[in-house]
């Protein structure tokens, strides 16, 4: 069997308990069996080796721990890829993992585990999550929330995805502002400038917010490009504005 050594010293993610408990897992069945096949043992395992009520807290932990772990690493920001998109998506749908009475699913063996099966202290452990990601999300600065609406309404994937802190006529404005900008700041000169969009509310530029945001400078698309991304965008709506 390759040689293994436990995670320890981890960046501090979503994911950073998830790989300490995941390396503990995958080395339970090797540690179980050097336990019942010598007598004599280092007292580093004496000392540490875990109950069956410990293998089962960390083991569950790891089926927990596993959507914030992949949304973590999803969402971690890489040149050239922007994720602002999925922010919202990805944060509320993990939050429904954690709500009261979801089952969840060992990722290993596919077994399903009942929210009653689970440990006490897994189930403190989760409601103490979802308490604080609710604190953070559900109270946002109006402008960091707008952004984030706007980069997950303007990706065609999640036109119709319905998810909480999204409603249609949050969508409907969300278009109309970024039709406004485009047409103050990005769309070609013209005799007469349309007037902006009516009622929307006077935000920072969308589309310079989203470039910005996700360092897509590094493309270095011309002016000319970023007018035809822009009006790209505007044409694919379904909103009539």
């Amino acid at each position: 069997m390759k040689e293994k050594k436990l995670v320890q010293e981890v960046v501090t993610r979503w994911r950073s308990t998830h790989d300490m408990c995941e390396s503990l897992r995958e080395g339970q069945t090797p540690m179980l069996i050097y336990d019942a096949k010598y007598e004599k043992k280092p007292d580093g395992l004496v000392n540490n080796m875990y109950s069956p009520v410990n293998w089962a807290i960390n083991n569950q932990s790891c089926a927990q721990l596993a959507g914030l772990a992949s949304a973590s690493k999803t969402l971690e920001v890489t040149k050239g890829h922007p994720t602002s998109n999925l922010v919202l998506p990805y944060t509320f749908g993990v939050m429904a993992t954690l709500e009261p009475n979801v089952d969840i699913v060992q990722y290993w063996d596919g077994k399903r585990l009942k929210f009653d099966e689970l440990r006490s202290e897994v189930k403190t452990a989760r409601a103490a999550m979802l308490e604080d990601m609710e604190d953070y999300w559900l109270n946002l600065d109006e402008h960091e929330l707008r952004l984030y609406q706007t980069c997950s309404f303007f990706d065609l994937r999640l036109k119709t995805l319905q998810f909480p802190l999204t409603n249609d006529d949050w969508r409907a404005e969300a278009f109309a502002a970024i039709k406004a900008d485009y047409v103050m700041n990005w769309a070609p000169a013209v005799e007469e400038e349309p007037a902006p969009a009516q009622g929307v509310r006077p935000l920072a530029s969308h589309l310079t917010l989203f470039w910005q945001r996700n360092n897509m400078t590094s493309h270095r698309m011309s002016p000319s490009h970023l007018r035809q991304w822009a009006a790209s965008l505007i044409s694919c709506s379904q909103y009539p504005i």
